[in-house]
């Protein structure tokens, strides 16, 4: 570990990279910079390979309020952008024009600085790595390929269709629990009028009578109590728990044995494959060589066991392995995948058939998903009808008893 700091102003902010050296060998460190444009100039400076560069975390318990829908913007920037440089409008007028029609201050104020910092001369990248909370490493790394390759139109509208299917896999699955949801809340609601309500005017009116409660009315009565009593508590636990996943994440040994237990998982497996093809197809593309894309296409789909996993599959392919020998060693995929990986090898459209996997994996868990979910709404029916019918009973059952004894 060793630092790469001038005689640089206070204020600047550190980053956290990992590079390759002069030597061939993985070196990290800290650098301090005024955003992480002007850090990956210093160090593209002196010759290291970037890796890795992010912002240095501290200790702050605030909760930021961030950019909304963050991914819909990105979508019609990158569609916008790709459309115009491909009509043949200049990249600086494309951005005026972008920045003109921007909705909302922040989102003007971010167009205004990428259009100032190129009328200026400086790239595109330089621009959108200023603002890491709109534009993530990941779509730098995209515009930085776009420019040095000179396909830039092409690397937006990638990115756009990127986008695209990304927020059409998540309306699908919004689509898919709205209505289970629905029916829960209903059923909820129904659940808690009879307990809270109906069950406490009857048990009143049976003690009035002087009639002992059957155990399973009494049970009720207790449990509607006892909510009653405690419903001021209930919320503060949520928000102790929300507070707790919020501010204390899993880390280290814990989070990487975690995460290794949640990519064992088949469903979230084929999650992780559709999302490493479709970044795989799409860094590709962009032109960035096999090996770079395995490494910053796994770092996106944020788990460590499987970012392990990736790294030791570069370091194969780094070594002369194909990569779908890798990958099937080390990560044991499905035949599919490997198949479909090594005809893209063989033929030489490794981009096109890492798209078509990642579309596979895609259709293939919307459709596990409303299998699932219309599997889930009869049973989640049968649950709601039998709680609802175990308060009845307990509602009824003193009158039967009633009745038995006049």
């Amino acid at each position: 570990m060793f630092e790469l700091e001038g005689n640089r102003p206070t204020s600047e902010k550190k980053f956290c990279f990992l590079v390759i050296n002069r030597e061939g060998k993985k070196t990290k460190g800290e650098i301090k910079a005024v955003n992480e444009g002007d850090a990956l100039e210093i160090l593209s400076q002196k010759g290291y390979v970037i890796l890795n560069l992010k912002k240095k975390k501290e200790i702050n318990f605030r909760i930021k309020p961030g950019i909304k829908k963050k991914e819909v913007r990105l979508l019609h920037f990158s569609r916008q952008l790709g459309t115009l440089l491909e009509g043949g409008v200049p990249l600086g007028e494309a951005l005026n024009l972008l920045s003109q029609q921007a909705v909302g201050k922040t989102q003007k104020k971010i167009f205004g600085d990428i259009r100032n910092k190129v009328f200026q001369g400086n790239s595109l990248f330089s621009g959108v790595s200023e603002h890491p909370g709109f534009f993530p490493q990941f779509f730098c790394q995209m515009v930085k390929m776009g420019e040095e390759t000179g396909l830039i139109s092409m690397v937006m509208n990638n990115l756009a269709d990127h986008f695209e299917r990304k927020l059409a896999f998540k309306r699908e699955i919004k689509e898919a629990v709205r209505y289970p949801l629905f029916v829960f809340a209903v059923a909820l609601g129904v659940k808690g009028f009879l307990l809270f309500q109906v069950l406490p005017f009857f048990s009143s009116l049976y003690l009035d009578f002087g009639q002992e409660l059957p155990i399973l009315t009494q049970r009720l009565i207790f449990l509607s109590f006892f909510v009653k009593e405690n419903a001021f508590f209930f919320p503060l636990i949520v928000l102790g728990m929300a507070l707790l996943c919020r501010f204390f994440k899993p880390r280290g040994k814990f989070k990487f044995w975690l995460d290794g237990q949640l990519a064992r998982f088949w469903a979230v497996r084929k999650i992780y494959w559709a999302n490493l093809a479709n970044n795989l197809s799409l860094l590709l593309k962009a032109g960035l060589p096999l090996d770079r894309s395995l490494e910053v296409a796994s770092k996106q789909i944020g788990n460590s066991f499987f970012q392990k996993k990736m790294t030791q599959t570069k370091e194969e392919v780094e070594q002369g392995e194909m990569v779908s020998q890798a990958i099937e060693k080390i990560l044991t995929p499905d035949p599919f995948f490997i198949c479909m990986l090594r005809i893209g090898e063989e033929t030489g459209n490794l981009d096109e058939m890492t798209d078509q996997i990642g579309s596979y994996y895609q259709n293939e868990m919307e459709n596990w998903l409303k299998n699932l979910i219309s599997f889930l709404e009869p049973l989640m029916i049968l649950i709601i009808a039998g709680f609802i019918s175990l308060i009845m009973v307990g509602m009824l059952l003193p009158m039967l008893e009633m009745v038995q004894v006049w």
